[in-house]
């Protein structure tokens, strides 16, 4: 029998297999077909460790049965975060408005206001522009 434990899953099952393997049987092993789901990470595969440190098994890989039990353990990976940072862009007063959250990709992100009242002489503060990583300048 090969036994499949989620890991930490927050939701979703664990896929089951009753079937009594002898060794020497080919074991294909499952993707994530209960929809296992774990809050800040994203499925990726198998391993005999719980700790990851063991044999990886990727859906669809295959695997030959060399004791009667088996145990498959989920592999979670932890989804990237990003923070926002506020600059001044020149004021000459006031403060930046801190973003102390963390944000998951895709995740929606509210701009926050002029809560620091930031001031430069000769301008008025209409809104704030975004920049990603690849920008070089406004």
């Amino acid at each position: 029998m090969v036994t499949y434990h989620g890991n930490g899953n927050s939701g979703g099952s664990v896929p089951s297999d009753t079937n009594d393997f002898v060794r020497g049987d080919t074991v294909t092993v499952p993707s994530n077909c209960g929809n296992l789901v774990r809050s800040g990470y994203v499925f990726g595969g198998w391993n005999t460790q719980a700790d990851g440190g063991g044999t990886h098994f990727n859906p669809t890989d295959t695997f030959q049965i060399d004791d009667s039990n088996f145990d498959l353990h989920a592999v979670w990976t932890q989804n990237p975060t990003y923070t926002v940072t506020n600059h001044a862009n020149g004021a000459d007063s006031g403060s930046v408005p801190t973003d102390g959250n963390n944000y998951e990709e895709g995740q929606n992100v509210t701009v926050l206001g002029n809560t620091g009242t930031l001031i430069r002489s000769g301008y008025g503060l209409i809104g704030s522009r975004v920049l990603d990583e690849h920008a070089n300048s406004l």
